[in-house]
């Protein structure tokens, strides 16, 4: 009976812990979503039909103001886009200032990165 009670109190822990990291569910999904109809839309020199989220790369930084999606289009070439968030959602910015600023942050959250947050 200890025993259950033990893993009940650790099973809580674990997941009050996860509920008080960020979440950017929303976000993610808004500029995944974006980034296959832009696939969809131009022309496709990617070898992927659909851009599913398990397969990318993902960095948001400055608590979602930017998102970096990074995936391969081809095994010798790996895309990466930074979104924006804007008043009506978000917007690919291709700024190579923006590129630089986003190399000398440290990101609020990632995923299937080296190293998650």
């Amino acid at each position: 009976m200890m025993k259950r009670g033990l893993l009940t109190i650790s099973l809580v822990g674990v997941a009050l812990l996860a509920a008080c990291g960020p979440s950017y569910d929303k976000e993610i999904k808004q500029v995944l979503e974006m980034e296959n109809e832009r696939l969809a839309t131009s022309p496709n020199e990617a070898n992927i039909n659909e851009l599913k989220r398990e397969n990318t790369q993902i960095a948001v930084y400055k608590e979602g103001e930017y998102i970096l999606v990074s995936y391969m289009i081809r095994p010798d070439y790996k895309a990466d886009f930074i979104y924006e968030s804007t008043d009506s959602g978000y917007e690919v910015n291709a700024s190579s200032d923006l590129r630089e600023k986003i190399k000398n942050m440290e990101p609020t959250y990632t995923e299937n990165m080296e190293e998650d947050s």
